[in-house]
């Protein structure tokens, strides 16, 4: 019986130290504030393609991070089977001037409406283009890029804890 509480409390510690390896947050710079995003992290085919369909809420500290191999994606993003609109952050991977150092920086913003909104069949929805190629994209609740000051060419970080 002893053996067994221990293996439960093993169980529980081990699970609660994962969790808190797998946060992961975006920190924008803005022109006001670091504004700071708890993100959950799409980093396969299957998890992209699913991305935030089906959700009817979002927090406005939280968002998706849609992570891809290469930096050179230039593909657009669609809100079929969303049920909230999101701010759609597309982010290039460039080298810091003088340096080798790679920073990331939003490449441009587009304000998604859900596919339904706009036809209830959801045959024809459509498509948000980046401005160029990416190599991340940032999904938060609709309107919040206006609301913190979120702009073309600001800074991203990454925080993986």
């Amino acid at each position: 019986m002893k053996n067994f509480f221990l293996t439960i409390f093993f169980v529980f510690f081990l699970s609660s130290c994962n969790y808190k390896k797998d946060e992961n947050f975006v920190k924008i710079k803005t022109e006001k504030e670091e504004k700071i995003f708890q993100v959950e992290i799409a980093d396969s085919e299957s998890e992209r393609k699913k991305g935030l369909m089906y959700r009817k809420s979002l927090k406005d500290d939280e968002g998706m991070l849609f992570v891809f191999e290469s930096d050179k994606n230039s593909g657009a993003f669609w809100m079929k089977n969303t049920e909230i609109p999101f701010d759609i952050i597309f982010i290039e991977e460039v080298k810091k001037e003088n340096s080798s150092e790679k920073i990331l920086k939003i490449l441009n913003i587009e304000k998604g409406v859900p596919c339904k909104d706009e036809d209830p069949e959801q045959k024809f929805c459509r498509n948000y283009y980046p401005d160029g190629e990416y190599k991340y994209v940032l999904e938060i609740y609709g309107g919040l890029s206006e609301k913190f000051g979120i702009k073309k060419d600001q800074e991203i970080e990454w925080i993986k804890k």
